[in-house]
């Protein structure tokens, strides 16, 4: 019996902690308004481990160490429509995040949306950059050209 709730105490002592927090909404109109949900996932000392995506069909974990380094969210075509990079983030502060997404399919080119991720005690948010906007619902804006999705036209903070 004592080695029974010896193992216990183990097993308990290394579970690991982690919390969900919600961070913002992103509705994607080129993708038929699908709304993806984002989430902070957070240690014992409300660090952040990883971002969280989440859609009515799917849910995406994104470990911090892979968004340093930069992540492809969203491919079609052979595309790379949407990366995810925070050069500077870390799991205690957080850093500026630059979301490249694809402008125009025919002409090839990208556009940058910038914001930050800030702590403020045990919560976490992301701010507009310049304007520091909290931003709790980012939508994505179709560029179309003879009547097809060719890009992203624009990102709207809080539409």
């Amino acid at each position: 019996m004592k080695k029974f709730f010896a193992l216990l105490i183990i097993c308990f002592s290394t579970f690991s902690y982690s919390l969900e927090i919600p961070l913002a909404e992103v509705i994607s109109e080129p993708e038929g308004n699908i709304v993806h949900k984002f989430f902070v996932e957070l240690d014992d000392n409300f660090d952040v481990q990883a971002l969280v995506r989440k859609t009515d069909e799917t849910t995406q974990r994104l470990d911090l160490e892979k968004i340093v380094e930069g992540i492809v969210l969203i491919e079609k075509d052979g595309f790379e429509v949407i990366t995810l990079t925070c050069p500077t983030c870390d799991s205690v502060h957080g850093g500026e995040i630059n979301l490249k997404y694809l402008y125009s399919g025919i002409s090839k080119k990208f556009r940058d949306f910038k914001m930050e991720l800030l702590r403020d005690r045990d919560s976490w948010g992301l701010f507009s950059i310049p304007d520091r906007i909290k931003i709790k619902r980012l939508k994505l804006v179709s560029r179309i050209f003879l009547g097809q999705v060719i890009g992203i036209k624009k990102i709207l903070v809080n539409p």
